[in-house]
């Protein structure tokens, strides 16, 4: 009976069943006691069918020796089919199938050998037992040669036969047992490479975490750099909308400061005392009022320089952080800082542009209030 493996292109045959064969053939001899009684011409036809059946015995054996060749020999090509599958079969996306199936071809390997194992091993049995009997016909050979002293270069033939056979046997139990030390071979490697197959799988799952480890956190860094970009475009259309108030204002206080001028030149082509006095008195009201304005600007710049300086302080301790958190785990990072990208540079450039521009209208305007001041006094 011959059964294919489709999918793994392994083969299995059971051997024909010749055990029956050889215990009807022992159970099929005649007595011992019958032996005795038996006269010469007897004696003669015995031996004649018991060199018949040796001698079909002997071809049967060689039979059985050219089918366990042939089906050795199928079973060699058939594993290095099958090893050339798995070698084929080894690739990085599909390593848990192929673990699967190493696992399954290991379990029928294994299987496969037991019920070799146990078929050898009752083949060993049959041969002890055929030479048990071979060793007692060897026996009442000797007492029939002993007794029969026509008959004895016959039996003489008979036991030369014999111990052949014995010897015969004697072979092919050592073969077989090469044989099974072989299968031990080969079920070690197979476990062998189960290991280390083993091995890589672990190192791959353990790749693939630190990986998605990896990731994790860049992608925490790339949502905490996010944030920070919203945060400083907002800072950033918050500092335009003050530049342009402040602008509208210093226009608004430059129109007041030509009115004034303009009231002061009238005043002193007048030349009146008292309209003078009180050009000067409401002069010097405008210019508390401007004094008390340029003070309520310097608050609000000082009030965006604290916010300014506290968003980078926030933004170098979340990078000191990570770069600690990194260090901790085992990543050297290129610099302690965060390198400074095009990017980030132009953004702290716009941050700053507010703020010279509040510096330099205080400047400015403070001058031109002092100016204005001291031309009235």
């Amino acid at each position: 009976m011959l059964c294919h493996s489709q999918d793994r292109g392994q083969c299995y045959s059971e051997p024909p069943p010749f055990h029956s064969q050889h215990h009807r053939y022992v159970q099929a001899q005649p007595p011992v006691a019958r032996q005795s009684a038996l006269t010469s011409a007897g004696v003669e036809a015995f031996m004649a069918a018991h060199a018949v059946s040796s001698s079909n015995h002997t071809t049967q054996m060689e039979a059985l020796m050219k089918e366990n060749e042939r089906l050795r020999r199928e079973l060699e090509g058939f594993n290095e089919k099958a090893m050339r599958i798995q070698k084929l079969e080894l690739e990085i996306q599909r390593i848990s199938e192929a673990y699967e199936t190493l696992m399954k071809g290991c379990a029928k390997r294994e299987a496969l050998e037991k019920t070799m194992r146990n078929k050898l091993e009752g083949e060993i049995k049959r041969l002890h037992d055929f030479n048990r009997d071979l060793r007692e016909r060897l026996e009442t050979a000797s007492q029939q040669a002993a007794k029969e002293v026509e008959a004895a270069d016959k039996n003489q033939h008979v036991l030369t036969k014999l111990v052949e056979q014995n010897e015969e046997h004697q072979k092919e139990r050592e073969r077989l047992e090469r044989e099974v030390q072989r299968l031990r071979s080969c079920g070690e490697d197979q476990q062998r490479r189960l290991e280390t197959m083993e091995q890589a799988l672990s190192g791959a799952q353990a790749r693939g975490r630190q990986l998605e480890e990896e990731l994790r956190r860049k992608r925490a860094y790339v949502e905490k750099v996010e944030r920070l970009q919203h945060a400083l475009a907002q800072l950033q259309a918050a500092c335009e909308k003050r530049e342009t108030l402040e602008q509208r204002l210093r226009l608004r206080l430059e129109q007041e400061l030509r009115t004034l001028r303009a009231q002061q030149r009238q005043s002193n082509g007048t030349g009146s005392g008292t309209p003078s006095e009180q050009s000067s008195a409401s002069l010097q009201d405008s210019l508390r009022e401007k004094e008390e304005r340029i003070l309520a600007l310097e608050a609000d710049m000082t009030k965006w320089e604290q916010k300014y300086l506290e968003e980078s302080t926030m933004r170098q301790f979340a990078m000191d952080a990570a770069a600690t958190a990194a260090a901790q785990r085992g990543i050297q990072p290129s610099s302690t800082t965060h390198p400074v990208t095009p990017r980030t540079a132009a953004s702290t450039r716009i941050c700053q542009q507010p703020i010279r521009g509040i510096r330099r209208w205080r400047t400015g305007s403070g001058r031109c209030m002092h100016r204005s001041w001291r031309r009235t006094r």
